[in-house]
Order: C-alpha cells, then sequence, then structure tokens
C-alpha cells in the first residue's frame, strides 16, 4: 500500500510540475503577443500624443505672450505673432489628423 502511494504522489508531483511549466509558456507567448500589439498600435498614438501635448503647451505660451504683447507696446509686430500662434495652431491640427490614423475603424487608418 505504501509504494503506491508513493508512486502516486510522484506522478502527481511530475503533473503539477508539467502544469506549471505549461502555464508559464502560455504567459511568456502572451506577453510576446502583447508586447508586438503595443509596438504596432499603441507606441505610435502616445509618441503622437506626446508631440500634441507638447505642441499645445507651445500653442498656449504663444498665445500668452500675444496678450502680453497687446498690453504692451513690443517691437515685434502683431501680425507676426498671429501668424506664429496660427502655425502652432496648424501643427496642432495635422498631429491630430495623424492620431486619426489610430482609431480603429477610422477610414484614414485604411491608406495602404
Amino acid at each position: 500500500m505504501g509504494m503506491i502511494s508513493l508512486v502516486l504522489s510522484v506522478l502527481a508531483m511530475v503533473a503539477a510540475l508539467a502544469s506549471v511549466w505549461f502555464t508559464s509558456e502560455t504567459i511568456k507567448k502572451a506577453n510576446s503577443s502583447n508586447q508586438k500589439f503595443y509596438e504596432a498600435n499603441v507606441k505610435g498614438m502616445v509618441q503622437t500624443l506626446e508631440d500634441l501635448a507638447r505642441n499645445s503647451v507651445e500653442a498656449t505660451d504663444k498665445i500668452d505672450r500675444l496678450e502680453k504683447a497687446e498690453k504692451k507696446d513690443v517691437e515685434k509686430n502683431l501680425t507676426l505673432r498671429i501668424q506664429d500662434v496660427e502655425n502652432s495652431v496648424s501643427k496642432i491640427r495635422a498631429l491630430i489628423e495623424e492620431l486619426e490614423r489610430f482609431v480603429p475603424g477610422c477610414p484614414k487608418q485604411m491608406n495602404f
């Protein structure tokens, strides 16, 4: 009786170790798949969002300087400052359009 329980316990231990090994391999494959998905889809969107945030801050700073220039008499022409702000807005608009590529089902995403 003792020999049968020993054999069964060894078999149970082998089965448990095999299940742990199979589980770890499955997790490695899932992590690899998730990393590939991140690299392909999310990483570009994150970079675009960072660019958008940076350009938004720059545009806000330019608008603040423009408002201060309206209050003060500054040697730089006001129209040049307005054009500078408009250029910043066009950069932001371009980044938003680039961001639309990452939206699922967006027609711009299907460009080949």
